[in-house]
């Protein structure tokens, strides 16, 4: 059996993806796959815009894309339209291929042992407004 130390890279080079390098232990990139003038998009990019303090909060970043060909789609493999929520870690944390309500993002960040480390440093309860 391999230790532990070695596993744990071989899983994050796996995870990881050159496009969101720039995010890592930085942003929670949320991700937003669909075609040209999918009317999904602009659903779901108008719930995050009404969102936008909660997600900022959480360090979120929203990423729209609309190339079959990018480096994101082909490490992803959406199946059409599709939010996709990606862990500080890399790591795809959460998928839907539907309209997601950002609160729905929102408690899953809130429940990661990260989050509950960054809130407890500001001394802020995560589901007292803004948390």
């Amino acid at each position: 059996m391999l230790p532990v130390s070695v596993l744990i890279p071989f899983a994050f080079v796996a995870l990881s993806n050159p496009a969101l390098e720039p995010f890592a232990w930085e942003k929670r990139p949320i991700l937003v796959f669909g075609t040209e003038g999918d009317p999904q998009i602009d659903e779901q990019m108008a719930l995050f815009s009404e969102a936008a303090l909660e997600l900022e909060d959480r360090r979120n970043v929203i990423i729209v894309e609309t190339d079959p060909s990018s480096d994101l789609w082909q490490h992803f493999r959406p199946n059409g339209f599709t939010v996709i929520l990606v862990g500080l870690d890399g790591g795809e944390k959460f998928r839907n291929s539907r309209i997601t309500d950002p609160s729905e993002l929102n408690e899953l960040i809130d429940r990661m042992p990260m989050r509950q480390n960054e809130v407890m440093r500001r001394g802020r309860n995560p589901n007292m407004g803004g948390g």
